[in-house]
């Protein structure tokens, strides 16, 4: 029985070809583009989910306000994590983990810059999923200088040599024992590191002093139920280490800075939840955003949705042209359950089918989505359960209208022709199902348009510096920085190289070091300004392309001018005055240490420019003219970028003689900050076509079984003198006004859904109406294309052979 309905199946696929080729193409389509994105999903979802006792395992991060300025931050003092697992029985352990980036590492004659070395306490071992295949964790980490590798770094300096035991050389300064060598960690986490060094070689691994952030603070609890009460000490616990530095740093007692609106919190975030949901700046690893991945996930939902309702439209549409053959197998004595097994069977086994399609397509597209999603994705065997599980819901769902409706038809009924069409009941819910699927293929194309036109917004936007043309070279040692006026002139003597500065502060991606607290004279006790601040050489200002709106630039000619600032707008405007107001004004940097003000007049005011991300609005800037710096920014003229790398390669030789020259472009490092919103574009536009490509496959398939159906219909209307547009006309109808329905379902959920994306933003694109009419308008063109090739194949037709079709 069961090798007949096979028979009987096969036959009909090969009937229908063209029908059989729809289904199972569509829907494999629909499966393959499911599980991709399923297993990106997957992926993001799975981020920090697997070190041991991830459950007890929280973040330090620090929460605070200071005027109208709010600072949440991961970072927190070195203190502590030591003075934490002193104090607290309830904390199993503590981890603290400092980053170093852009490091020369050196070994014999093999050298390399690394992005990125960590330094870390030896209980990292212990938080984190640090496997060594080398060395003891238990000492690896513990003597000062000491440091594990991952195995591709020790074989990239050491080749086939055993490196325990060896030495590193970092930034010419230190050499560092290799005590251990360990597997990176092949699952996801937002800590990924390469090297760990021990915590105990930093210069301010016993720094005490509690107001200074620059470390990241985990802690392991005994039991993760004790959590709740140790955030409930927290108020007492920062009154208890912070106050006296707070009143020091403000000049008023703590209770006062609390009564003016002043607050410092410490709060624990799980370490699960930080690479989804964290809001804190100053991750050591990357993050994401969870409203990115719940947004694919909805998209991979509906693009497998579109292509089943393509599966069971056509199913319900083919169901009525099979009326005949059900009412003469029960003629021959079938009995409806035989009917309704055949059918169930049918459209199972096409699934089926789909669902084999869909696995070569996955494996052929999986290294092209890692590629457009920067991901590394491998197929995982749990989803040909969720496969399965689809093509049998779909398969039975697809089936059971001819099986449960058709197979209830009575024999005498069907064959005198009184079942056509498939019924009312049929039509509406296959004009129900294009409605649903266009909605969804709607609101794809609005928010792939909104997605690239914010990605348009950002790359376009005036971000009050200039970005392009301006190369930056790293400085490393105070020799570097001693040799920069003797750089500077040699670089300039091209004619291709418009100016050059160093500073401590770069717009971009980890280029912020320092956000400390200012006083202006006049202000009161309570009053102080939190900004983002940096040293820099008096042609910092031109070199960026910086617009000063009041007063003047540094002047080298005047020395009294290194103990003075220039601000940007926003700081003059959190401190009250206008920009030209507060031109001459003392501002002062509170020293904890000394109890002193350093400081001296303001100079200028620059125009706002945005040092960060577009999600964050323009922070206070306040720029000194003395000090240390890590960065030699170069402008260069426009096309002559090529020409001068090699001019810059040469005098880098003698700015930093011990160091290989390294540089990087201002315009990319600060596009990277928003290398997720044009990851997010160029997935979302992807499979926005996917989906709309499946939908028109499946409205293809209903354009033609309904031009087929309407056959005679058309000859007749011919016979009586209708033209070919007419007839194209009276047939695309109907699709045009389920398209319209179908947008106007779709308008107000993509709105929606938009509306709070670009409400991440400080600096966004705006909902323009024209998007939705070119969303609505493209998919009526697209609707009409693919409708109108049925219509006009049907309209030509000779009208004899129309009428005779029946």
């Amino acid at each position: 029985m069961i090798s007949n309905y096979i028979r009987i199946a096969l036959r009909n696929m090969v009937r229908q070809k063209g029908y059989s080729f729809i289904n199972i193409f569509g829907l494999a389509t629909g499966m393959a583009a499911f599980v991709l994105i399923a297993l990106f999903v997957v992926a993001e979802l799975g981020m920090d989910q697997h070190y041991p006792g991830v459950e007890r395992t929280f973040q330090v991060q620090l929460d605070a306000t200071v005027g109208e300025q709010t600072v949440h931050t991961a970072s927190s003092p070195a203190v502590m994590a030591p003075t934490f697992r002193d104090e607290f029985p309830e904390i199993e352990t503590a981890v603290r983990v400092n980053t170093w980036t852009g490091s020369l590492v050196t070994t014999g004659d093999v050298s390399f810059i690394e992005p990125e070395i960590h330094f870390a306490d030896s209980t990292v071992f212990d938080i984190f999923a640090i496997d060594l295949v080398r060395g003891d964790a238990s000492a690896a980490l513990v003597n000062p200088y000491s440091i594990i590798l991952s195995e591709e770094s020790a074989r990239k300096y050491f080749g086939d040599q055993d490196p325990i035991g060896q030495v590193i050389r970092i930034n010419d300064a230190n050499d560092y024992v290799v005590t251990g060598v360990f597997q990176r960690d092949a699952r996801n986490a937002h800590f990924d590191p390469v090297m760990v060094a021990s915590f105990h070689s930093l210069t301010r691994a016993e720094n005490t002093q509690w107001l200074d952030n620059s470390f990241q603070t985990y802690l392991k609890f005994r039991d993760a139920a004790s959590v709740p009460a140790f955030q409930a000490k927290m108020p007492a616990t920062v009154r208890k280490f912070v106050a006296e530095g707070v009143q020091e740093f403000m000049g008023i007692s703590y209770d006062d800075a609390l009564a003016s609106g002043f607050r410092y919190d410490w709060i624990l975030q799980p370490v699960s939840d930080i690479y989804l949901h964290s809001e804190a700046e100053d991750q050591i690893g990357r993050t994401s955003d969870a409203r990115y991945v719940y947004i694919l996930g909805a998209i991979a939902t509906f693009i497998l949705l579109i292509a089943c309702i393509n599966f069971m439209n056509l199913a319900t549409a083919r169901a009525a042209g099979r009326a005949r053959e059900v009412g003469l197998r029960k003629v021959m004595g079938s009995d409806r359950r035989q009917l309704m097994r055949q059918f169930l069977g049918e459209s199972t086994m096409t699934a089926l089918m789909g669902m084999l399609l869909a696995l070569g397509m996955v494996a052929v597209a999986i290294p092209f989505f890692n590629d457009l999603a920067q991901v590394d994705l491998h197929f995982e065997w749990w989803l040909l359960a969720l496969m399965a599980g689809t093509v049998i819901i779909t398969g039975l769902v697809a089936g059971s209208y001819p099986a449960f409706v058709l197979s209830s038809f009575q024999p005498a009924a069907v064959l005198k022709g009184s079942v056509a069409g498939g019924g009312r009941g049929g039509v509406r819910l296959r004009a129900a199902l294009v409605v649903f699927q266009f909605a969804i293929s709607i609101t794809l194309v609005v928010s792939t348009l909104v997605v690239y036109r914010q990605v348009d917004f950002i790359q376009n936007r005036e971000l009050g510096f200039s970005a392009e043309q301006l190369v930056v070279l790293p400085q490393r040692t105070q020799g570097g920085i001693d040799r920069f006026e003797s750089f500077r002139s040699t670089v300039l003597a091209d004619p291709s190289v418009v100016n050059a500065a160093k500073s401590s502060i770069m717009p971009g991606q980890h280029h912020i070091h320092q956000t400390t607290g200012f006083k202006l004279e006049g202000m009161s006790p309570n009053e102080m300004l939190i900004s983002m601040t940096g040293n820099v050489s008096f042609d910092y200002v031109e070199t960026m392309g910086l617009a000063l709106v009041a007063g003047r630039d540094f002047d080298p000619a005047r020395p009294a001018d290194s103990t003075a600032w220039v601000i940007n707008e926003e700081a003059a405007r959190r401190m009250g005055y206008g920009p030209e107001e507060i031109i001459g004004k003392h501002l002062s940097q509170p020293d904890p240490d000394t109890d002193e003000l350093d400081g001296g007049p303001i100079l200028g005011v620059v125009r706002d420019a945005n040092y960060e991300s577009l999600h964050m609005p323009v922070r206070p800037l306040v720029l000194s003219g003395q000090g240390w710096s890590r960065y030699v920014p170069v402008r260069v003229v426009a096309g002559d970028m090529d020409r001068v790398l090699p001019v810059l390669r040469e005098a880098y030789a003698s700015l930093e003689p011990d160091f290989p020259f390294d540089y990087y472009f201002a315009d990319e490092d600060f596009m990277s900050l928003h290398a997720q919103e044009a990851r997010l574009g160029s997935i979302y536009t992807t499979f926005s076509v996917l989906a709309i490509l499946i939908a028109c496959l499946g409205l293809f398939g209903l354009a033609s079984f309904v031009t087929v159906q309407r056959t005679k219909e058309i000859g007749v209307r011919k016979v009586l003198g209708a033209s070919v547009p007419s007839v194209v006309a009276l047939l695309s109808r109907e699709f045009t006004l389920l398209v319209g329905l179908a947008a106007v379902v779709a308008f107000p959920v993509a709105w929606f859904m938009m509306n709070r994306w670009l409400g991440g933003f400080a600096y966004r694109t705006e909902l323009s109406w024209w998007i939705f009419a070119v969303a609505g308008l493209l998919s009526i063109i697209i609707a009409w294309a693919t409708v109108g090739y049925q219509a006009i194949k049907a309209a030509r037709l000779n009208p004899a052979e129309a009428i005779r079709h029946e």
